[in-house]
C-alpha cells in the first residue's frame, strides 16, 4: 500500500471539507423542500436517509480516488469541518436560495394546475350550453 506524504493528505484534508461542505447543503436542499412542499414525517426521512447513503458512498468514492480508500481520524476531522464551515458561512445563503426556488416551483405549479382547472371549468360550460 503506497503512502501518502502530507502533501497529498493535505489535499484529502481540502477534499473532503469541501464534501462537508456539500453533505450540509444537500441537507439544507431537503430542509428547504419539506418546508415548502410538507411532505410527510415519513416521506422526509426516507429523503434524509437516502441522502446520507448517497454522502457517505460519495465520500468514499473521494477517499477510494485521493487516498486510496484509507480512513484515518483526519477524515472524519475534515468532514465535520467542512459541515461546520457551511453552516458558519454559506448555510443561510443557500437556505434562502433553496426557499426561494422551490417556492417559485410551487407556485409555477400552482399556476398551471389553475389555468389547467380553469380550461377544463370553461369547455365543461361550453359542451353543456351546445
Amino acid at each position: 500500500m503506497p503512502t501518502a506524504t502530507v502533501g497529498q493528505q493535505f489535499i484529502v484534508l481540502l477534499y473532503l471539507s469541501a464534501a462537508g461542505m456539500m453533505i450540509g447543503a444537500a441537507f439544507d436542499l431537503t430542509k428547504a423542500w419539506h418546508k415548502v412542499f410538507h411532505f410527510s414525517r415519513a416521506l422526509f426521512f426516507v429523503a434524509d436517509f437516502v441522502i446520507c447513503l448517497v454522502a457517505a458512498l460519495a465520500v468514499f468514492r473521494v477517499l477510494y480516488i485521493t487516498n486510496w480508500g484509507e480512513v484515518r481520524i483526519y477524515v472524519f476531522l475534515a468532514l465535520i469541518l467542512g459541515i461546520i464551515i457551511y453552516y458558519a458561512l454559506c448555510s443561510r445563503f443557500f437556505y434562502l436560495n433553496f426557499l426561494n426556488f422551490f417556492k417559485a416551483v410551487n407556485k409555477f405549479f400552482i399556476k398551471i394546475a389553475k389555468i389547467k382547472r380553469d380550461l377544463q371549468d370553461y369547455l365543461h360550460k361550453k359542451r353543456i350550453n351546445c
